[in-house]
């Protein structure tokens, strides 16, 4: 267990450069007898530069391969054309006075993308837009009007990057509800459960 903490410990160090070390056992078990003899000579109290320096040259004789880190891969969501459809009417129907910001638009979109995900609303979101007594826009007759090209802009958006709300941010409307306000863009609060 030991010599296995200094492996990683060792191969660590290296790794928090921005690389993945590769080793083979031979050139580990050769480090780690290093490592020890910089332990020993650190418990009396006797690093030396020399020491440290020999450390080092051993470290970079060794058969080390450095791997670049993968880049962290975006997250993607893939959706289908019925959902931007969908997210555009609600965002037509709900935010789609000229009047009204990107961020509001993009906010009503979000708010139906945390609802589809959280456990007390429906897991399809043509269920959730159209659960009764949810978006005024559904039954007054606004949901109907074709989306603006910003209106689709913006359901993209959230639909490629995901919610711009916290995933508990489940509620809008012109009144305070659930369990406090997160924001409020221009009329609209966006309330926690």
């Amino acid at each position: 267990m030991k010599g296995l903490m200094r492996k990683l410990m060792f191969v660590g160090i290296f790794a928090s450069f921005g690389a993945l070390i590769v080793m083979s056992e031979n050139t580990l078990r050769t480090a780690e007898k290093q490592e020890v003899i910089v332990e020993r000579n650190a418990t009396a109290g006797i690093v030396t530069l020399a020491n440290i320096q020999r450390n080092v040259a051993t470290v970079q004789a060794a058969e080390i391969n450095i791997v670049a880190e993968p880049e962290p891969e975006e997250p993607t969501y893939e959706f289908c054309e019925n959902e931007l459809y969908l997210l555009s009417h609600l965002i037509e129907g709900e935010a789609g006075s000229d009047t009204c910001s990107d961020e509001l638009q993009r906010y009503v979109a979000s708010v139906a993308i945390n609802r589809y995900y959280h456990e007390a609303y429906p897991n399809d979101l043509e269920e959730v837009i159209f659960q009764p007594g949810q978006y005024r826009s559904t039954w007054d007759g606004n949901f109907d009007k074709a989306p603006s090209r910003r209106a689709i802009d913006n359901a993209y958006f959230v639909l490629v990057n995901g919610s711009q709300l916290p995933s508990n941010v489940v509620y809008q409307a012109e009144f305070a509800q659930g369990s406090g306000v997160y924001t409020q863009e221009q009329n609209m609060l966006f309330c926690y459960r």
